[in-house]
């Protein structure tokens, strides 16, 4: 495997900037992280213990892995309209 850098690996790494969140609803934010070829997004979203983010579609599917805490997502509903099985993804799981 071949890596390649604009810069010489004895200089220092470029410094960290943080992540700039916007809130969606109380106690929900979330920051881009990437936009995606096929028109998808990733984000990074934080969460407040007991928070519930808008009803919201995902173009192109979801994707989470949560680093802490529990999220529940509850009242789905399919592309035609039907009622979807509710999903718990505890911390450490990975849901596709």
């Amino acid at each position: 495997m071949t890596h390649t850098t604009d810069r010489p690996l004895t200089d220092p790494p470029p410094p960290r900037t943080e992540p700039r969140f916007s809130t969606l609803a109380p106690g929900v934010e979330m920051s881009l992280l990437r936009l995606h070829d096929t028109g998808g997004m990733s984000f990074l979203i934080r969460m407040e213990r007991g928070a519930r983010a808008p009803r919201h579609d995902h173009a192109g599917g979801e994707e989470t892995f949560m680093l802490s805490g529990t999220l529940r997502i509850e009242n789905r509903i399919d592309a035609a309209g039907a009622p979807v099985a509710d999903v718990v993804v505890p911390p450490g799981t990975y849901l596709f």
